[in-house]
């Protein structure tokens, strides 16, 4: 019987890849700063240090998360469980880091991870590759579903619409 990945295999895979993306990010925000001249994010109360270390929290607790669920991508069902608990990982660490551990932070965080929970499924539709292979429409759709997605995060990063 053909075994998987082990747990150590995994972890030091989802570690690879949250320890990236906060990387990634952290570069944006310390540029954002440079560019402001101002490492103060003062209408959110917090400093490029914060935001940095809020990301890197997020990608060891969401790491964590990842590599132990990771077999649950062996089904469709399970790869949207696992988006969505990585989902909520990212979404209620910056949040606690941000405004502390409140029932607030953990609905807004729930209701995120609803739909991050959709990345999980599409890397189970055909994981990196998944354009390639994947009908015209169906591509479509989960570019309008990513650019909406975009949109709602440029409109509350500037007009606040969700995060008042």
């Amino acid at each position: 019987m053909p075994q998987g990945p082990s747990v150590g295999d995994n972890l030091r895979w989802s570690f690879g890849w949250t320890l990236a993306g906060a990387t990634t990010f952290s570069l944006y925000v310390l540029l954002v700063a440079l560019v402001r001249g101002s490492v103060h994010f003062e209408r959110q109360g917090v400093t490029v240090w914060q935001i940095i270390a809020g990301y890197y929290a997020a990608a060891l607790v969401s790491g964590l998360a990842l590599g132990l669920l990771r077999p649950l991508t062996d089904s469709r069902l399970g790869s949207y469980i696992l988006g969505a608990v990585v989902g909520f990982c990212v979404y209620g660490a910056i949040g606690v880091g941000m405004y502390g551990p409140t029932a607030e932070v953990a609905g807004v965080a729930g209701v995120l991870a609803l739909g991050t929970g959709g990345l999980g499924v599409v890397y189970y539709d055909g994981g990196p590759s998944f354009s390639a292979s994947m009908p015209r429409a169906k591509l479509v759709a989960y570019g309008i579903a990513l650019l909406a997605a975009l949109v709602l995060l440029w409109l509350d990063v500037h007009y606040h619409i969700i995060n008042k």
